[in-house]
């Protein structure tokens, strides 16, 4: 978008696209001061603070300045406007406004918090999981392992301390007949 302010912030243009974004048609925006109409209550402090810097450089500065801020739609509705400003003088050299592109970058802003908040929520997943590595010891008898310490502890006890997994018991259908070879297991059943 583009957009002209004078010295007092008051819109003197908008193109179309401005107008779009805005939600409402070029008379109904040209002569309001920007600040007041235009902007959220509460981001008006520094984008005005912006413009007063903007409007104290002198000719021959550097006379761009980026910044993003906070706009209102008609509806309401608040769009985030990366802004380049340049300053506007007349011919003997009398600051007279200025003249700035927007680009809405609403959404790369939504989807880089979005963003921001998965990587924030798998980084807590992956710290809260651990993953057991390396040989372990066990006993070909009773399946206990060693750890670091040199302790034995049950298969359940280590992986779940290690993993956060929890286990519940069953018998696999060879175990069940060799333990209880008087039970007729069905094909599927699971004990």
């Amino acid at each position: 978008m583009l957009l002209a302010l004078d010295v007092e912030g008051r819109v003197t243009m908008i193109n179309r696209k401005g107008c779009s974004i805005l939600g409402y048609c070029g008379k109904e925006v040209i002569g309001k001061n920007w600040f007041e109409e235009f902007l959220p209550v509460k981001f008006r402090p520094k984008a005005e603070s912006v413009f007063t810097r903007i409007m104290a450089q002198e000719q021959g500065q550097e006379q761009y300045e980026y910044v993003e801020n906070r706009l209102r739609t008609k509806g309401g509705e608040q769009r985030i406007i990366a802004w380049h400003n340049v300053v506007v003088w007349d011919k003997n050299g009398a600051v007279v406004g200025t003249l700035s592109s927007g680009q809405d970058i609403t959404e790369r802003k939504m989807a880089q918090a979005a963003r921001e908040k998965l990587i924030q929520s798998l980084k807590a997943a992956i710290s809260k999981t651990q993953t057991i590595r390396g040989i372990l010891s066990i006993c070909a008898r009773c399946k206990k392992i060693r750890d670091e310490k040199g302790n034995w502890i049950h298969v359940e006890t280590y992986v779940s301390q290690r993993s956060g997994a929890q286990f519940s018991h069953g018998l696999c259908p060879e175990c069940a007949k060799e333990l209880y070879p008087d039970i007729q297991l069905e094909e599927n059943d699971e004990r």
